[in-house]
């Protein structure tokens, strides 16, 4: 067993969660240095087993070098995991479970409520524009029918004027407030 925090973190993490997310928590999670040595350990590792692992730089310069660190982390897991080589890795563990990330909200079920959440958000949008192009039609229909409408002073009201919400208020308001001609 090897006491490496961020390895531990990503092996247990890795195809649980989209690779743009678990980047993210890396980064915002872990020091520059940590995931360095974190990096070398791997290579050290995967060079044990094989000659032909992924080229790395070992050292990485500029302001995206955390990022770049955790590309570099990720391509070699990947790489571990493509050639078989994830299960004669060592073990890698914490010394302190206070320096893991906590995702909580991103594991087990919350996802599949996230899930169940989106298709009920799609749903209502497509019932919502059901529901607005039958008013669109019945706004329509009511204009071919009653011609012109007026109020009660008289004043020409255009029902295709009217936005397809308030149609429904203005079809029950009709027999008390409108008086029709042709």
């Amino acid at each position: 067993m090897v006491v490496s925090e961020p390895l531990c973190y990503i092996r247990s993490r890795m195809g649980k969660m989209p690779e743009s997310q678990l980047k993210c928590v890396i980064m915002n999670f872990f020091a520059e240095d940590t995931l360095v040595v974190a990096k070398q350990r791997l290579c050290e590792d995967i060079d044990t087993l094989t000659q032909d692992r992924p080229h790395v730089a070992n050292h990485r310069d500029g302001p995206n070098k955390i990022n770049m660190e955790t590309d570099d982390i990720i391509k070699l897991i990947t790489f571990a995991d493509e050639r078989m080589l994830l299960d004669m890795l060592h073990i890698y563990v914490c010394e302190n479970i206070d320096r893991l990330p906590s995702t909580k909200w991103l594991d087990g079920d919350t996802q599949i409520i996230l899930a169940k959440l989106d298709k009920v958000e799609k749903e209502c949008e497509q019932s919502r524009a059901v529901i607005s192009s039958n008013l669109d039609s019945m706004n329509r229909r009511l204009c071919g029918v009653l011609g012109r409408v007026v109020n009660a002073s008289g004043e020409d009201l255009l029902v295709a004027g009217v936005p397809t919400g308030l149609v429904s208020q203005f079809i029950v308001c009709l027999p008390r407030c409108y008086s029709l001609s042709r």
